[in-house]
């Protein structure tokens, strides 16, 4: 299979990958491109900045969720009519997990797909000193095929005319070309990092003002050139996870999507409807009841703490919550969600919200980080994804923690530096925790969880 493809990484967080990324694919689809984006590792805010730029749902490569065969087959099902697909890295080129950071960085995934990269470099306060730091970054690993550099953050025309001869003459690589300092827009944060596109009514032309600034500053067709010389990857049909037909039958599940709960992975919700499920969406901010079809119920991340307020007071969704609960049909909740099932939350203003009281816990938000990174879960207990024993893949970003009593039904414990921690809960047919999860990564979860609603269906007509 050959694409055309470029992937765009940093040498560090904070050099504007993201805004460049997102710049550069506004860019190409405002010249009539079909552009497919992806995001290296586990982020969910990003790829949606991706999906408005380029009018595309931007899919994540994430090599610790996904082995690597089923990573080159969401590669190639996403790009197959693609004229160009750009991969924005994560933090820096070669970081990654703690324990095992060659396997899960963007230099990984680049080897993997045998993809052309371009550095971004944060130029301000440098001049030649920029051929150090990129020969180093060339010469680290001679399987990369580092093709040039993208310099953020220049100064004056004499400070870009000294970083391009250094990167061109010395570095002896392609200069794409040079951003201003404070030339491009700035994109909105908050405490998970970006602004998710859910909550921004102006964002689209903020990615229009992006895309003409890289537009004005970037040498587009230097780019489609070296995206065309990315070589074939060969995918491997017999290990394909997707199936080539759905099951006739499906069953109907439940998924909480809008502003508030909006952390999933497009090809997550692919797996899962291509394995049987029919997906139903529904929002707890319009206060809206769990459809009636549904057979079980997806409650993914996002932010409850936002929108505390409506949601302790959009009355009608709660009850349909613990109706459910009630009813055995099977939950599956991560962080966000999580959070909604227990009995309150306390927000960043020390405010108590009360919420689905499902689970017997309070949530309660940090102003430090809680919990960040991979994690490797082993189920301590049958669930409605995995037997006990089953080790699950994931991982967690949130500042919030759960108080509770004591015993509680824990879910999980972790291994590697996390071992011994007890996270999650389990009980009966629901399950819930800061986990967050690929369907696609491990599909014997996605198949018991569609076998335990289905069960419920049946239960239903007995």
């Amino acid at each position: 299979m050959h694409t055309p493809r470029i992937m765009i990484s940093g040498t560090h967080s904070g050099v504007g990958k993201t805004s460049i990324a997102v710049g550069l694919m506004k860019a190409f689809s405002a010249k009539g491109l079909r552009v497919q984006p992806f995001k290296i590792g586990p982020d969910y805010i990003d790829p949606g900045y991706h999906t408005v730029a380029a009018g595309r749902t931007s899919s994540n490569l994430d090599a610790f969720l996904l082995p690597e065969s089923t990573l080159i087959e969401l590669y190639a099902r996403n790009s197959a009519d693609s004229h160009i697909s750009l991969i924005e890295g994560v933090m820096g080129l070669f970081d990654g997990k703690q324990d095992n950071p060659t396997k899960t960085s963007s230099a990984y995934i680049a080897k993997i797909l045998k993809t052309p990269i371009i550095l971004v470099v944060d130029a301000s306060s440098m001049g030649h000193s920029i051929a150090a730091l990129v020969k180093g970054y060339s010469s680290f690993d001679q399987d990369l095929n580092i093709v040039g550099v993208i310099a953020n953050r220049v100064g004056s025309d004499r400070h870009l005319q000294i970083i391009r001869q250094a990167i061109e003459e010395t570095c002896h690589l392609t200069f794409f070309g040079a951003i201003k300092k404070d030339f491009l827009p700035s994109l909105n944060k908050r405490h998970l990092g970006l602004l998710p596109v859910w909550e921004q009514k102006e964002l689209t032309t903020i990615i229009d003002m992006l895309g003409a600034a890289i537009a004005e500053t970037v040498d587009l067709n230097l780019i489609i050139k070296n995206a065309m010389q990315a070589p074939p990857i060969a995918v491997n049909s017999n290990s394909q996870v997707f199936r080539s037909e759905r099951p006739q039958k499906s069953v109907p599940i439940a998924i909480a999507r809008d502003s508030s709960f909006n952390f999933y992975y497009q090809d997550a919700l692919d797996f899962l409807e291509n394995q049987g499920g029919e997906l139903i969406s529904f929002s707890p901010v319009k206060d809206e009841k769990i459809p009636k079809e549904a057979k079980g119920l997806l409650l993914g991340g996002g932010f409850p703490e936002v929108f505390a307020e409506t949601l302790a007071s959009n009355h009608r969704t709660l009850s349909s919550i613990r109706e459910f609960a009630i009813s055995g049909r099977p939950i599956y909740a991560e962080c966000g969600g999580l959070m909604y099932l227990c009995e309150q939350l306390i927000g960043f203003d020390q405010r108590s919200y009360q919420m689905s009281g499902v689970i017997p816990a309070t949530a309660i938000m940090e102003r430090k980080i809680q919990g960040l990174g991979y994690r490797v879960a082993t189920a301590l207990k049958d669930n409605a994804i995995a037997p006990a024993g089953i080790q699950l893949y994931g991982h967690e970003f949130h500042y919030s923690k759960l108080i509770h009593s004591e015993p509680f039904p824990w879910a999980y414990h972790y291994n590697g530096h996390q071992e011994g921690s007890m996270e999650g809960y389990a009980s009966g047919n629901i399950l819930a925790s800061y986990l967050h999860l690929h369907w696609a990564g491990q599909p014997e979860t996605a198949a018991r969880f569609i076998s335990r609603c289905q069960s419920s269906l049946e239960d239903s007509f007995a």
